[in-house]
């Protein structure tokens, strides 16, 4: 790229560019639709060849595949290594077999957790999402998640209102663990419109 076609491309391609960057070839990948797809096929196409895209309903992929509208499509389930559901991909994660997982979050603070419960407080909330599906299997189980979102100050504060998915918790050394969580697990990166924080 040149200087004279800089803007030929929007913040949110560049954050798909990023998130590829981010999956190393041999990678077993855990990823939903939209951008994180988009970052995997990316990175399939062109960096990591040899990464496994596991997408969240069961469906195995080693081979390239077009960029599906949904998870569970014709197109992602044809000619898939593995269509198992969704318990079989929690084992994955849960017997550290999932490299690299991808979110996406309501808000995040500067640990790395993620809330997409509520904002306020849970018992009477201002607003409430729908929940965060599989993700907090995600942050707890994957070597390492790099979340997704764009970047907002009422989405990216000191402290989250509710922790769905944990990440470093309060930010002192082994606290993941005394919890519960395999060791060197977390997240790795938060990449958003405005730049990639990790």
């Amino acid at each position: 790229m040149t200087q004279d076609n800089q803007k030929d491309y929007s913040a949110t391609i560049q954050m798909v560019v990023s998130a590829a960057r981010e999956i190393k070839d041999n990678d077993i990948v855990y990823v939903g639709v939209g951008l994180p797809m988009q970052a995997a096929l990316l990175a399939k196409n062109y960096t990591a060849p040899n990464c496994v895209i596991v997408i969240e309903n069961g469906i195995v992929r080693s081979n390239l595949f077009p960029i599906p509208a949904a998870t569970d499509t014709l197109g992602s389930q044809s000619f898939a290594d593995q269509l198992s559901g969704l318990f079989h991909v929690m084992s994955l994660g849960q017997a550290g077999h999932l490299n690299t997982g991808f979110l996406g979050a309501g808000q995040v603070d500067r640990f790395g957790n993620l809330n997409d419960t509520c904002v306020g407080d849970y018992r009477n909330p201002i607003h409430r999402w729908p929940g965060s599906g599989g993700g907090n299997d995600i942050m707890s189980w994957c070597t390492r998640t790099i979340v997704i979102l764009e970047q907002d100050k009422r989405r990216f504060l000191e402290k989250v209102d509710f922790i769905t998915c944990p990440g470093y918790l309060d930010g002192k050394p082994g606290t993941r663990e005394e919890i519960g969580l395999r060791p060197n697990t977390g997240p790795a990166a938060v990449i958003t419109n405005l730049g990639i924080y990790g």
